[in-house]
């Protein structure tokens, strides 16, 4: 039997449609394509992902009793092996359509004395990617307590794809960021430690 396909989700959290946060995220499904993977895109603004929690996503006792919406994601998330994220950095910060959809998804069911139970989870085996951009630097950024690196114990994480000081960049330098990286993260993903 041959080895499984790796499977992506991609939660894209930027409003602009021809944005370059849009663009690179469109452009590294692309690469996840090329390299005969299966990827997920979803839009958060394009599918108007509502952020605001419901009573039933915290209260029950498992994910089960979490809205519709969310539970949509959760078969997502199950179905996938690599989870991206990709947002811009406004103020230091991803956008709240983004937090929000952390609380929501991944909050979905969750209770305290699950801290204390870590082998089981919807995250649990899968691989986190993230693809970011700032109109800062990144020595800004780390003085500021803005960019740090990601630690998890269920996860494995892959190097991030962060693009800086875009506002002032060329257009040449942004498509360069666009055709380049994403073929070869796609390829990085690829391959499990």
């Amino acid at each position: 039997m041959g080895r499984k396909v790796p499977s992506h989700l991609v939660v894209l959290g930027h409003p602009g449609s021809s944005s370059f946060n849009t663009a690179v995220a469109g452009r590294f499904v692309e690469a996840v394509r090329a390299t005969h993977q299966d990827a997920v895109m979803r839009d958060l603004y394009a599918m108007e992902f509502d952020p605001l929690p419901k009573e039933n996503d915290r209260t029950s006792n498992d994910a089960d009793g979490a809205s519709s919406d969310v539970q949509a994601e959760l078969d997502l998330l199950q179905q996938c092996d690599v989870l991206t994220f990709a947002y811009p950095l406004w103020f230091g910060m991803p956008p709240t359509i983004i937090t929000r959809y952390i609380d929501r998804v991944l909050g979905a069911g969750f209770r305290v004395d699950d801290l204390k139970r870590s082998p089981e989870g919807v995250l649990r085996g899968k691989r986190l990617a993230v693809i970011t951009t700032s109109g800062s630097k990144l020595s800004w950024l780390e003085e500021h307590g803005m960019w740090c690196r990601f630690a998890s114990h269920s996860m494995s994480i892959s190097r991030p794809f962060l693009a800086l000081c875009v506002p002032i960049i060329t257009m040449r330098n942004r498509l360069s960021m666009i055709s380049d990286r994403p073929t070869r993260s796609a390829f990085f993903l690829r391959s499990k430690n």
